[in-house]
């Protein structure tokens, strides 16, 4: 997301991924692609990771530290997120993702 690489982004979200953000808004692969161009993310700060595999799936959970810049201004936003993988013939991708704002 910090290079806006597409391709590396296409390759791990899974084709029926749903992407919500801690504003209650979802995105779908189709989605997420279109606005990695105009993403303002400075700094991703992943923390206390905490993984479960069952099988083919895994469930990540973290803390992410998100920085970005809104109208000429970083803004940091502390975000708990749960991610889910399935393992398939393209590998682990990632096909759900929920975030929730912490108090910062």
């Amino acid at each position: 997301m910090l290079q806006k690489d597409a391709a590396a982004l296409d390759s791990v979200l899974h084709p029926d991924v749903t992407y919500s953000h801690s504003n209650a808004h979802n995105e779908s692969k189709a989605d997420a692609l279109a606005k990695l161009s105009r993403s303002t993310a400075q700094a991703i700060e992943i923390t206390d990771p905490a993984v479960r595999v069952y099988a083919d799936t895994a469930l990540v959970k973290t803390k992410v530290d998100f920085t970005n810049l809104v109208d000429g201004e970083m803004q940091h936003v502390p975000l708990d997120v749960l991610h889910v993988f399935l393992k398939g013939p393209s590998g682990w991708q990632m096909v759900g993702r929920q975030a929730i704002k912490r108090p910062s």
